[in-house]
């Protein structure tokens, strides 16, 4: 059975396009809940700590995840807020640095996703797998 390339090339332009900004520097965790929350944010979803906490795709105990969300508050990449539809819940934000961060790969990544090159570009700075891999099981 052929084991196509398209998930390598994806990944790999997602790694470039983050590697070349400051994005690349955080830990795949913080990776994960700043697009998480960025999802959440961008679609006029609140997130508080208990839905990073809850949410399987974020990975990582609870205990983890918390001090990467203060980390990141930290970094001034978050901030926690009070909540205006509950005293008691912290809301989770993406600060104005955070979006520059994220917008920064995506700028990155949106003429790639506009027009795909059929073959790596010597102008592009993504590398792209073109060849399928053998399963060897």
């Amino acid at each position: 059975m052929d084991l196509h390339a398209a998930i390598f090339a994806l990944a790999n332009v997602l790694d470039a396009a983050g590697q070349s900004t400051s994005y690349g520097t955080l830990d795949a965790c913080s990776q994960r809940i700043l697009l998480f929350v960025g999802e959440r944010q961008r679609s006029g979803q609140d997130t508080s700590l208990g839905d990073i906490t809850a949410a399987p795709r974020l990975g990582g105990s609870q205990v983890t995840l918390m001090k990467r969300v203060r980390s990141l508050q930290a970094a001034g990449l978050l901030a926690l807020l009070a909540s205006p539809r509950h005293h008691r819940r912290l809301q989770i934000e993406l600060t104005p640095a955070a979006i520059a961060m994220l917008n920064e790969v995506s700028s990155r990544l949106e003429p790639w996703l506009q027009a795909p090159p059929s073959e790596p570009s010597t102008t592009c700075s993504l590398v792209l797998p073109t060849a399928n891999l053998r399963n060897t099981s």
